[in-house]
């Protein structure tokens, strides 16, 4: 449809003008057949067949890609005319380019030596579809890290991390500081369109962790190692005692404290947005770098772990506050400030490992 008014043109759902493979995905009539043929990891008995297929829209993000979840009915015969019946989840990741080959190659490499990383099933390049297992548990919330359990829970999650930071894989994709030194200015063009006085803070915040650069030597990181390069709390999902770390579509190498930098500040940002103080955002962050630290083999250069904090809470939360315009984010603002330049004070003196 076009709307003159706007001189907008609407396309609907699933029709995307990139993303010219959705439509075979939704068509769960035709996928019994299509994953009985392309997925042996269903491990179907000679008695079993794919009955039926249900779609469940999980992520769409228009011309770029989305996330199916497939609740697949499989029925198995057996004596005289009896059956029986048993679910399984997978799930499906549509792509705009063929960029799922690569990130099935690095989830099957992390898979191999991690069991907190998500399994991948098969790379369909004819429709540029990732399929992968379903990955138990659910989503790790901030509420989660608000009960008498939460000092076990973050042990559990230090640990993780450690251990997806310890793999080896092969990708070109690199992340460093050109990169974040990009998304701050990024940053700070965002908040002066927004606010000119926001801007002027941020770039006064910005200005001070350039020049800081000068004595960290931020970019000689002493480890290479895989970064996820979107460690959110909602990319990790906690089952009993079992933690895993989810869509790995942005995973590069780098400086591993790039991560715990990313993930330390998304922790201040849901923090915030459930009411907690900054007390107790504190107190939960200290006892994640402790157990990381325990977790990890590498020795953590405290001062330039503070500095990616700092910096991540401007390039990360606060530019996507600023571009997301959602309200519950948007009302923290000038505390994302303060932290980042709290942060970004104590990176006075290099000390690995102290």
């Amino acid at each position: 449809s076009y709307l003159a008014e706007l001189d907008m043109l609407l396309w609907s759902f699933p029709h995307d003008r990139k993303l010219r493979h959705l439509h075979e995905l939704l068509e769960t009539k035709d996928l019994p057949d299509y994953l009985t043929a392309n997925l042996a990891e269903l491990n179907l008995a000679t008695s079993e067949t794919v009955d039926s297929v249900q779609a469940q829209i999980v992520h769409y993000l228009p011309e770029q890609s989305c996330m199916v979840r497939y609740i697949i009915c499989i029925v198995e015969k057996y004596g005289n005319d009896k059956t029986r019946q048993r679910e399984l989840i997978v799930y499906g990741k549509n792509y705009y380019d063929q960029s799922g080959a690569e990130t099935y190659a690095v989830m099957h490499k992390l898979a191999e030596q991690s069991a907190h990383c998500a399994k991948p099933l098969y790379y369909d390049p004819s429709i540029k579809t990732l399929w992968q297992a379903h990955v138990p548990g659910k989503s790790f919330t901030w509420v989660l890290l608000t009960t008498p359990d939460n000092l076990r829970l973050i042990a559990s999650v230090a640990k993780c991390i450690a251990d997806f930071h310890a793999c080896t894989i092969k990708t070109s994709k690199q992340f460093g500081i050109a990169e974040i030194k990009q998304d701050l200015n990024d940053a700070c063009d965002r908040a002066m369109s927004a606010n000119r006085r926001l801007g002027a803070q941020v770039q006064e915040s910005v200005k001070a962790l350039i020049k800081k650069l000068e004595f960290l030597n931020l970019g000689e990181a002493n480890v290479n190692s895989p970064l996820h390069q979107d460690l959110k709390m909602g990319n990790i999902l906690v089952a009993d005692e079992m933690v895993y770390l989810i869509d790995m579509d942005c995973v590069c190498m780098g400086d591993p404290l790039i991560d715990v930098g990313s993930f330390i500040a998304n922790l201040y940002l849901n923090g915030l947005r459930e009411g907690s103080d900054i007390s107790e955002i504190d107190a939960i962050v200290t006892a994640f770098v402790t157990e990381y630290r325990t977790a990890t083999s590498h020795a953590i250069d405290y001062a330039k772990l503070n500095w990616y904090i700092a910096a991540a809470l401007i390039h990360e939360v606060l530019r996507r506050s600023l571009r997301q315009q959602c309200s519950d984010r948007l009302q923290h603002l000038d505390a994302y400030i303060a932290i980042s330049n709290r942060y970004s004070a104590l990176c006075k003196v290099s000390n690995a490992d102290g």
